[in-house]
């Protein structure tokens, strides 16, 4: 039988096992997806990520982004705000056009 002092160690020991797991798997996923050229990361609003097909347009090499151009058109605003004098918080209440 264990004593209290003993179960303690061992669920701090297996916190911490679990703890490097999970990032020993994250860094695995970042390594497998870079070999694959793939945005590790969900790509930033007005992207997304497109397949990259070699010249015969049959083999994917990798993924690269690519413009979604209706998302694209509300950052061109945002940014347009912006650079008008408009704060970023202040662009979310300028008139929707």
């Amino acid at each position: 039988m264990q004593t209290q002092e003993e179960k303690n160690l061992l669920t701090r020991l297996w916190r911490v096992l679990v703890k490097h797991l999970a990032a020993v798997r994250s860094r695995l996923g970042r390594n497998a997806a870079a070999e694959k050229r793939a945005n590790p990361v969900r790509p930033c609003y007005g992207y997304r990520n497109a397949p990259e097909l070699e010249s015969d347009g049959k083999r994917e090499t990798g993924v690269r982004l690519e413009i979604v151009p209706e998302e694209a058109e509300a950052v061109r605003r945002i940014f347009e705000l912006h650079a008008s004098g408009l704060s970023i918080p202040r662009t979310t209440d300028a008139p929707q056009e």
